[in-house]
């Protein structure tokens, strides 16, 4: 009646079974029902990837930044020809982030999924997660490298649902496609090129790209 459709499930699980320890999330085993307003993580991606492309301006204060960040690099390239000046200007970026950004969570409203505009993230040097992804974003477009969000799940859970919802993606990090680079600048901890133990080997919705992508297995060597 009225537009309106009504639907009821009913599921029962008699049978428990125990904990194990360091055992992965429950939802990536455990029977469930999700329910979403959109077909696929993709048209997630383009949905998110609206809501937040306003915040990744690139203001004069921004570019200032970005170019007093990876002053002198050049003359250090020329001087090493092994060295790739972007690469060198998203390390100086990413090492500036990490050390000058506190791990601060401030919102009201839709704060909690969207970023503050990277501009003010700059200005009061404190952000969540998604705050660090879009000043890292945005510095990186000042010196031409193009970067997106990566949404993923920093805890136990290694799978994602057919059928988007925010459940799995509790963190943000970012992605730099042309080395195939993932990044975490909320952990100071890592060096450039690295990722906490915790978000290795797990899927990513790359927003910007609308599709899902994998962080790297650990290695042996790192």
């Amino acid at each position: 009646m009225d537009g309106i459709r009504q639907v009821s499930y009913t599921y029962q699980n008699l049978q428990m079974k125990k904990k194990e320890q360091y055992q992965v999330s429950s939802s990536d085993y455990a029977p469930h029902i999700y329910i979403s307003t959109l077909p696929s993580q993709e048209a997630f991606a383009r949905a998110y990837e609206e809501r937040i492309k306003d915040k990744f301006i690139i203001t004069p204060e921004i570019q200032k930044q970005a170019d007093e960040i990876t002053k002198g690099l050049e003359k250090k390239v020329a001087a090493d020809p092994k060295l790739d000046l972007k690469k060198e200007q998203a390390r100086a970026l990413y090492n500036w982030v990490t050390r000058n950004i506190r791990y601060v969570a401030i919102y009201l409203g839709d704060g909690g999924i969207v970023p503050h505009d990277a501009n003010s993230i700059l200005r009061n040097r404190y952000g969540d997660c998604k705050d660090h992804n879009a000043l890292l974003i945005t510095l990186l477009a000042a010196k031409g490298i193009d970067a997106t969000s990566a949404l993923i799940n920093s805890g136990s859970a290694y799978t994602l649902p057919k059928y988007p919802v925010l459940g799995p993606f509790n963190h943000v990090i970012t992605y730099i496609p042309a080395w195939n680079l993932y990044l975490d600048s909320t952990d100071e901890m890592a060096p450039y090129g690295t990722l906490p133990s915790d978000e290795m080997d797990k899927p990513v919705l790359l927003t910007k790209l609308a599709k899902v992508g994998r962080t790297p297995k650990p290695k042996k060597e790192d």
